[in-house]
């Protein structure tokens, strides 16, 4: 049998970040997803002109589109090609995309031949097992069975879906620094979220200071609906990446797993402040969402659990001063950790939103953090709702808890607090534990 899908229902979720290219580079045993640095479980290895990728890996960069069937020496592929350009439809606050048509192929270890759309298909080389672990050419199986392209550029080879997709020589040079062992600046890497069936990519900024045998203060950066990993640097105009190396922060973009993921909490956004009556909801589940919302949402919290996991392993942090940023759906992020995983930031920088208070312990977040070790930063034109925002600092003030504001005159949504990078990284300086 086929893997069961995702999801109960069967439909596709949106992801924040659907990948556009597999990039395949001669001599090297891993593979760039995108920006991203993939480590395969097993790894590349090319003959003859030919990649040769391991099913397990294969099935990973595809999952969850790619479902795998060995029986024996057939292997037996079933794929839906969605691409991030489709028709979406939201459905119980989830984005999903339009439903396509699976396509099937056999191939057999050893024969270069596949059966797929009623025909046989020619190959130049069959699937192998080496070691126990079987191999298959992946980019022809991609490209003539499921339609995709290559595209060449150098000594890579791009494997996408879509046509658009073209090499610029910039991103060439980044793979280059990557291979040579870059371990500074902008670095973007990825890691398999087993339990959400995904590669996740972040994309953190690691100071030319860094060094791995002493602790280093850092900033996690929560994006909002619709970002990505990279929205920190990019809406900043590349100032957090200048106030990042010159203060000597590290800085970790995550990634929010799904669209509407909120990082996995079920409190409402403060919007719903005259909409729900927290006398006539569920107070687990006030907004009423069915199952396979709610499981998508405890995905994207546990994906955040494995993202903390993968980069605190991976570099060296320090506990007592890590530090905490996010917009919209990340001012939530930020104020929910503060909530469920006391002592994990020192310091917290929400901006553009606020929870629901109604069904949000604002006196045991004030407890959970030091006097005014919390930012609040929004545009007076927000157009989510100044006013809002507002009416979440008027029950600080009402309840007389200690926190920091800051107003951006002319300031919008989506990039507001970007006109003050600098006043949010003063703000973290002052916080930092001597």
């Amino acid at each position: 049998m086929f893997t069961q899908p995702l999801l109960p229902s069967g439909r596709r979720v949106r992801f924040i970040h659907e990948f556009h290219g597999v990039y395949f580079r001669s001599g090297y045993d891993k593979l760039f997803l995108d920006r991203a640095l993939y480590e395969p479980v097993f790894p590349v290895f090319e003959q003859d002109g030919v990649f040769f990728l391991s099913l397990e890996d294969l099935s990973r960069i595809y999952s969850p589109d790619l479902l795998v069937q060995v029986e024996g020496g057939r292997i037996r592929l079933r794929f839906q090609k969605y691409l991030d350009t489709m028709e979406r439809v939201q459905i119980d606050r989830q984005w999903y995309l339009r439903e396509v048509p699976a396509e099937e192929a056999v191939l057999a270890v050893g024969e270069p031949l596949a059966q797929a759309h009623g025909e046989w298909i020619e190959l130049s080389a069959g699937p192998r097992e080496i070691g126990g672990i079987l191999y298959l050419p992946a980019i022809e199986v991609m490209t003539k069975i499921f339609g995709a392209r290559t595209v060449p550029a150098k000594n890579m080879t791009v494997l996408t879906f879509y046509e658009d997709l073209t090499f610029p020589l910039v991103l060439w040079r980044y793979y280059s620094s990557v291979v040579r062992g870059r371990t500074c600046g902008e670095i973007h890497r990825s890691f398999w979220f087993e339990e959400g069936r995904r590669v996740i990519p972040y994309h953190m900024y690691i100071p030319t200071g860094y060094q791995p045998d002493t602790p280093n203060k850092a900033v996690f950066y929560f994006h909002g609906g619709g970002g990505n990993e990279s929205r920190f640097y990019d809406q900043s105009g590349q100032k957090a990446q200048l106030y990042a190396e010159d203060r000597g922060y590290i800085v970790a973009g995550t990634n929010g797993y799904i669209l509407s993921s909120f990082y996995g909490s079920l409190v409402p956004i403060i919007q719903t402040l005259d909409v729900l009556d927290p006398e006539k909801v569920a107070y687990e589940n006030p907004e009423g969402w069915p199952e396979e919302t709610l499981l998508l949402r405890r995905l994207a919290g546990l994906s955040m659990e494995r993202q903390f996991e993968e980069i605190f392993g991976r570099w060296n942090l320090d506990k007592e001063n890590l530090f905490a940023a996010g917009n919209s759906a990340g001012s939530v992020a930020c104020m929910q950790y503060v909530l469920m995983r006391p002592g994990l930031f020192n310091a917290i920088c929400p901006t553009g939103g606020f929870v629901n208070y109604h069904f949000y312990d604002l006196r045991q977040f004030a407890a959970n953090l030091a006097p005014r070790h919390a930012l609040f930063v929004c545009g007076t034109e927000d157009e989510h709702g100044f006013d809002y925002v507002m009416r979440g600092w008027a029950e600080m003030d009402r309840l007389g808890i200690p926190y920091q504001k800051l107003v951006v005159g002319g300031g919008d949504h989506p990039s507001g607090w970007s006109q003050v990078t600098d006043r949010i990284f003063d703000f973290f300086d002052s916080c930092l534990t001597k």
